[in-house]
């Protein structure tokens, strides 16, 4: 399996949705934001097992960042009363994970396919 294929095609979706989810006042939104925050984890976390810190030095520490920011996203998602994130924290993380995330399957797209 290369690296592009661990990504769904729906992952850009995925990650869209998660800022939203995260900065809604409607407490229903948090469960499916958690549902999108483990589906994006699970390919981060499949990426990851491919990954080599001495063949892909910049993939790899870029992943690592990525899956912190969806470890503490989820448990805001899980409850966000007990939380050490605020609803505004929550949605930076989404906004940032929004972007990290797409540019790490373009960057394994990349890998998959190098121009010549």
């Amino acid at each position: 399996m290369s690296l592009s294929e661990i990504f769904p095609d729906n992952f850009n979706y995925l990650c869209e949705k998660l800022p939203e989810y995260a900065g809604s006042a409607d407490a229903a939104d948090y469960g499916k934001g958690m549902i999108r925050a483990e589906q994006v984890a699970e390919c981060l976390t499949a990426l990851r097992a491919k990954l080599t810190p001495d063949r892909n030095r910049f993939l790899f520490p870029q992943t690592e960042r990525a899956l912190y920011a969806l470890k503490r996203l989820k448990s805001f998602f899980a409850d966000s009363e007990c939380s050490s994130l605020t609803a505004g924290d929550a949605y930076v993380f989404g906004a940032y994970l929004e972007v990290e995330a797409k540019k790490i399957r373009d960057i394994a797209v990349e890998i998959d396919n190098p121009e010549e």
